[in-house]
């Protein structure tokens, strides 16, 4: 699970990555569109950097339990209840999750194929498509870890840390 851990970590670099570059982006077109002069695909470039953002974050967010949860499932009394509801939510992420893993493979290969590209800057659509599958994938592995250690009845560790990144105060 750590070495997983460590790919979620690098997703969550990126996805970070791009928080900071759009607001860059966005922030520098709203000031050139003040003086009349906006910037040529910024459009183009949000899109994709959204994309980027969201679904790198994904994985990080649901190993970390960070993501909204709606108990549409009660949660039991008993345990074995508590984890076959766990298990059986993990099934359901991880055929969505699969899913998306797998058309974003198909949109791939239909991207390159057809050379689809955004509209101004023609950036080529296939590699993002790639990331999408990527980061989809990961958040799979990590869905099917969980189950078979709850099926195993063991718990799920806690997200393994980069280490400790706090800055030392010398006194």
């Amino acid at each position: 699970m750590v070495a997983l851990d460590r790919i979620v970590h690098v997703l969550t670099g990126i996805s970070v990555s791009m928080l900071v570059a759009l607001t860059v982006l966005i922030v520098t077109d709203a000031l050139f569109r003040e003086v009349g002069v906006p910037l040529e695909g910024t459009r183009d470039l949000t899109s994709l950097g959204l994309a980027m953002l969201t679904l790198c974050g994904i994985p990080y967010a649901g190993r970390t339990d960070g993501h909204i949860v709606v108990d549409l499932i009660p949660e039991f009394r008993r345990q074995g209840l508590n984890r076959a509801r766990a298990i059986f939510i993990r099934v359901v992420a991880l055929g969505i999750f699969g899913l998306l893993t797998y058309q974003s493979w198909i949109r791939a290969e239909e991207a390159a194929e057809f050379g689809e590209a955004t509209n101004i800057l023609e950036i080529p659509f296939q590699p993002f498509f790639y990331v999408m599958m990527l980061a989809a994938g990961v958040y799979s592995l990590v869905l099917l870890f969980e189950m078979a250690l709850l099926a195993a009845d063991r718990p799920i560790p806690e997200f393994a840390d980069a280490g400790d990144r706090s800055i030392p105060v010398s006194e």
